[in-house]
């Protein structure tokens, strides 16, 4: 039974899953246990879930993951937990949300990251303003977790906010997020750490060390700028919008969807080798692997372009893929809403571990049809803005899915990004329903409420003076 952290009940939350039951799911396995399996966690950093063939996108972008999903579970409903790597990859490590475990933007945190004014250090507005929390050391990771299990543990960062000045490297025994570049490693760079790894596990095993491992990878590629490799460059769309003196708006956002799925083709290139080097190696039949994303990402809905400024499905409905060692006997509701704060309790939970740390969430299969994002103010955002309109980012976001509804909540008044969607009839959340259905505004309401209620007292972030200045010019390079 996996410790939560919840302290009051949740009456909404209770009548939910007394109605929807509880399914036989991935971590209780009907019953079958499997002794220690390796794990592989891969996050796809900045994919959205539309623009993956094996979800019904028209262009064969992924071709290795639709393979994976058909020898696993694709879940069809994972939410992640804001639309920025950070607070995300937090949230799955812990299986807290970022409200508990506190690695978010916060206006008040010491950490200064770029565009620091010249002159008088005596104000905030003067200082660094892209202020963060990082991971705290009162968070027991998942890695932690395994590590104390006899797991050899393993990490690769590929973007500046997986390096382990903002905590995220807790528990790995191995980790190397040495990112060389404004635009993030590579996914061949990934694979080039990746292997010498699963090579060095495999000759333990003829040794007779056969420690199972936990091997989490980041890949990075459709994160931008959008810089698919040459071969890749023109796979999909027209050669002639490449000149950008030639390109109007409309050929502009053609050109980054033509890229940005470039990219994520070069990356599935890139797993596909990872798989071909664990069946080489003869981890594939014993290896559990979950793929996901910490985020989606804007390119022009709502006047939007990149992530972290708002919480749209665009940049929150993400893949989840799930595929089980051999012999597991699993049955699971591949339409469960779920979220990346679940993934850490359902591993947990799968094998059987005591000495987990109190969660957020329940593990997969045991959920109850609601989800909850958050997104915090960045300062960056509010003092620049996003195409001149740096007045919309002064707020901070929260929202709630609940039977197919999605409900925004902003700090701000009349809000444009906040609002009551009806995500089965209106999924381009073109339809505010706040004003129209005042009794579903409410209801949904309390329900936030409620959520925000039950959650246990937070824990104590990791608190970041500053960075050095190869991190600090790769966020700036990626627009944070």
């Amino acid at each position: 039974m996996v410790p939560m952290r919840t302290t009051r009940p949740n009456l909404i939350w209770l009548i939910l899953l007394t109605a929807l039951g509880v399914a036989c799911s991935l971590e209780s396995g009907c019953g079958n246990r499997s002794p220690r399996p390796h794990i592989l966690l891969i996050t796809l950093d900045t994919t959205r879930r539309n623009h993956l063939s094996c979800y019904g996108y028209e262009r064969p972008t992924s071709p290795n993951l639709d393979r994976l999903a058909a020898d696993g579970v694709l879940f069809e409903n994972c939410v992640a937990m804001t639309s920025w790597t950070l607070p995300s990859h937090a949230s799955l490590f812990t299986g807290l949300y970022p409200t508990t475990h506190g690695a978010h933007y916060n206006e008040k945190a010491e950490l200064s990251l770029s565009n620091v004014v010249k002159g008088s250090q005596s104000s905030m507005e003067e200082l660094g303003h892209y202020r963060a929390n990082g991971l705290g050391e009162e968070a027991l990771t998942l890695a932690e977790v395994l590590a104390d299990a006899g797991y050899v543990t393993g990490g690769i960062g590929a973007g500046p906010w997986l390096k382990p000045i903002f905590g995220l490297a807790q528990g790995f025994g191995f980790y190397d997020s040495a990112v060389d570049s404004g635009s993030g490693r590579t996914a061949d760079k990934v694979n080039n750490l990746a292997f010498p790894f699963l090579r060095e596990r495999a000759a333990a095993r003829e040794t007779g060390k056969d420690d199972p491992f936990f091997l989490f990878l980041n890949y990075f590629d459709p994160h931008f700028p959008y810089t698919p490799p040459g071969d890749l460059r023109y796979r999909f769309g027209d050669r002639r919008l490449a000149d950008a003196a030639k390109r109007d708006k409309d050929d502009e956002s053609r050109f980054r969807i033509n890229q940005y799925d470039a990219e994520i083709l070069f990356m599935d290139q890139a797993i596909g080798s990872l798989f071909n080097e664990l069946k080489r190696l003869g981890f594939w039949d014993d290896t559990w692997i979950i793929v996901t994303s910490d985020h989606g990402e804007h390119i022009g809905e709502k006047g939007l372009n990149g992530h972290g400024f708002a919480l749209y499905e665009e940049t929150l409905r993400v893949p989840l893929i799930v595929k089980y060692p051999k012999g597991w006997t699993v049955s699971d509701d591949r339409t469960e809403m779920i979220q990346l704060v679940h993934i850490m309790p359902s591993i947990v939970d799968r094998l059987g571990l005591t000495h987990a740390p109190p969660m957020d969430a329940p593990p997969i299969g045991r959920t109850d049809g609601v989800a909850v994002a958050e997104l915090y103010k960045n300062l960056g955002k509010v003092k620049f803005g996003s195409g001149g309109d740096a007045e919309r980012y002064d707020r901070n976001l929260k929202a709630i899915y609940m039977k197919g509804l999605k409900l925004i909540v902003s700090t701000r008044p009349d809000d444009p990004d906040a609002g009551l969607f009806d995500l089965e009839a209106d999924p381009g959340e073109n339809n505010n329903l706040s004003k129209e259905r005042p009794d579903l505004f409410r209801y949904m309401y309390r329900a936030l409420s409620q959520w925000e209620e039950s959650l246990g007292e937070p824990l104590r972030p990791l608190t970041i003076r500053g960075v050095d200045k190869a991190t600090d010019e790769q966020l700036r390079g990626l627009g944070y």
